[in-house]
C-alpha cells in the first residue's frame, strides 16, 4: 500500500504545483473544473496501468517489477533536470510550451478563472507525467495496487488542488513562484528503489 501512497503523491504534486502558482497569481479554480482535472488524470493513469499490465506479461513478475522501479528512478532525475530546463529557455513562449513551463498561462482568456475547456488542456499537460509513472510503476503493481491507485488519485488530486489553492493564497503577498520539480522527482526515485530492491 506505501507504494500506491508514493504513486498517488508523483502523480499528485504537478496539481498541487499548478494550484499553488494559480493561488500565488490569485487564480480561482471552481470544483468543475478542479474535477475535470482530477478526472482526466485519472483516466491517464487507469490508460497507463492498462498498458503496464500488457507490457508485464512479457516478463516474469520479478523482472516486471525491477524494470518499473528502475524506469521510475530515471523519471525521477528527468524530473529534477526540468528545473534546470527552465531556467535556460526563453520566457517568450506560446501553446503547450508556455503552458509546461507556467502553468499560469492555462488561462488563456486571464480572467483569473480555470474554466472547464482551460482544464481540460491543462489536465492534459499535467497528466504526462502522470501516465509515464502508471506505465513505469504499474509494471510491478498487482491488481489490487492498479484500482486502489486508480480511485486515490482522483480524490488526492482534487484534495492536492484545493490544498495548493489555499496555500498559494496564504503566502501570495510572500512568495513569487515556485518549483516542486526537484521534489516529484525525489519522490519518483524513492518509489522506484522500493519496487527495484522490492523493499
Amino acid at each position: 500500500m506505501s507504494e500506491v501512497i508514493l504513486l498517488v503523491i508523483v502523480v499528485s504534486i504537478d496539481c498541487f504545483a499548478a494550484a499553488l502558482t494559480y493561488g500565488l497569481a490569485k487564480i480561482k479554480v471552481n470544483f468543475l473544473s478542479a474535477a475535470v482535472i482530477s478526472l482526466v488524470g485519472s483516466g491517464v493513469l487507469w490508460l497507463s496501468l492498462v498498458i503496464a499490465e500488457l507490457l508485464s506479461r512479457l516478463f516474469s513478475p520479478e523482472t516486471a517489477q525491477t524494470v518499473g522501479g528502475s524506469l521510475l528512478v530515471l523519471m525521477g532525475l528527468l524530473m529534477i533536470s526540468k528545473r534546470i530546463i527552465r531556467k535556460f529557455v526563453k520566457e517568450k513562449q506560446h501553446g503547450i510550451t508556455a503552458i509546461f513551463l507556467d502553468e499560469t498561462k492555462a488561462d488563456r482568456d486571464n480572467s483569473k478563472d480555470i474554466s472547464v475547456k482551460e482544464a481540460f488542456f491543462l489536465a492534459g499537460i499535467l497528466s504526462t507525467d502522470c501516465f509515464l509513472s502508471g506505465i513505469a510503476a504499474g509494471l510491478g503493481f498487482s491488481q489490487n495496487q492498479k484500482i486502489w491507485s486508480i480511485v486515490l488519485n482522483f480524490f488526492g488530486g482534487i484534495f492536492a488542488i484545493y490544498l495548493g489553492l489555499f496555500i498559494g493564497k496564504l503566502f501570495s503577498k510572500r512568495i513569487k513562484n515556485v518549483d516542486l520539480s526537484v521534489l516529484d522527482g525525489l519522490v519518483l526515485i524513492m518509489l522506484g528503489v522500493m519496487l527495484t530492491f522490492h523493499i
